[in-house]
């Protein structure tokens, strides 16, 4: 964790500092304490090599933070600031002022442990948001939220089981009041034609994959639109649009998602709560790379038009964006990120070299 600057509460608001010549430096102020992300103040000014050197800022203030030309918290980031920097700083510095995308927000991450829902819950915990991670495995779930945590991000590890209700209890004596949704959690049964699939795998499938996120989404849904803003996100896959041959109940888990999706889009639009799906194609996870045949992989990045996997980091970008304020116009909206799988009629229509095919 990083050093306390001081007690001046300036909630919501980050100080981005740059030398004349060198790296960045990131300090954050949330609920009255300045944190360099990752480091102590004093290694991060040594890093920096400001040591009898003047700082020069970025020379904007985000118009996102405030509507006026200057934002109202300037000042006192030019107190902190003045008081940990010493004599480094100068009267004629400036404070570079913006707000961090999701500050002030709460979020629940399903499916969270690792991969996808790992990533997403530390994009958002990077931009400001308080992240209840959620997921079966507690030991993994423990030490992503740690490594979140480490990094000056804001992480609850919550352990729990999916496919029942008992769960959310916990979940709100943790975060009484939920902003942002991601239902993110998600069952595979083996690869076999649906007449070799048994009742309990297709159950766990649509336990999981459906179920959780009606039952999760019913629970944080009536607050989300009492307080007139929410952000739910459903991930989804491009199994539900084009199928995939050896997972009718996965497909079948994913397309009600679709349905879902747009219904709460229609019930929360008047309140503030949009509700939107990404289709994901080929992300390449520990858990994919683990699951899917090989062969599978390779026929599935040969039909995709970005010719390779995408990275949960990618995707949870997406997602970031979804949850955030400047989303507001998007909503009951079914997104493909997915690299363009099954763009073209056949894979061969993919040039190898960038130029457009015939």
């Amino acid at each position: 964790m990083g050093a306390l600057l001081g007690g001046t509460r300036a909630r919501g608001v980050a100080f981005c500092l740059r030398p004349r010549v060198g790296r960045s430096l990131r300090i954050t102020v949330s609920d009255g304490f300045g944190r360099v992300q990752g480091e102590s103040l004093e290694r991060g000014l040594s890093s920096l090599g400001t040591s009898g050197r003047r700082l020069q800022a970025i020379p904007s203030i985000s118009r996102a933070a405030s509507k006026s030309a200057s934002h109202p918290d300037e000042d006192r980031a030019s107190e902190i600031l003045r008081t940990g920097l010493g004599r480094n700083w100068s009267s004629r510095d400036h404070v570079c002022v913006t707000k961090s995308e999701h500050t002030g927000r709460t979020a629940v991450v399903t499916g969270a442990a690792r991969g996808i829902g790992a990533a997403v819950a530390r994009t958002l915990a990077e931009r400001g948001a308080r992240v209840v991670m959620v997921a079966r495995s507690a030991k993994e779930l423990t030490a992503a939220a740690e490594g979140i945590q480490a990094e000056g991000g804001d992480a609850v590890a919550l352990a729990a089981d999916l496919t029942g209700a008992d769960w959310l209890s916990d979940l709100d004596g943790v975060a009484p009041e939920v902003d942002l949704l991601v239902n993110n959690a998600a069952s595979f049964a083996p690869y076999r034609p649906l007449e070799e699939v048994s009742e309990e795998d297709l159950r766990n499938v649509i336990e999981v994959g459906t179920l959780a996120a009606l039952r999760l989404t019913q629970h944080l849904m009536g607050g989300m639109k009492a307080r007139g803003f929410g952000r739910i996100v459903n991930v989804g896959s491009v199994a539900a649009t084009h199928g995939a041959g050896g997972q009718v109940a996965y497909a079948t888990a994913k397309a009600a998602l679709a349905g879902m999706t747009r219904t709460l889009a229609v019930e929360g639009g008047r309140s503030g709560v949009t509700a939107n799906l990404i289709e994901l194609g080929l992300v390449e996870t520990e858990r994919v790379m683990a699951e899917i045949d090989p062969v599978i992989q390779a026929r599935l990045v040969g039909n995709t038009a970005v010719g390779r996997p995408g990275t949960a980091e990618e995707v949870a970008r997406v997602i970031a964006f979804l949850c955030s304020e400047d989303s507001a116009y998007i909503t009951g909206a079914v997104i493909p990120v997915s690299g363009g799988l099954g763009l073209a009629l056949y894979p061969e229509q993919f040039p190898e070299g960038g130029s457009p095919g015939a």
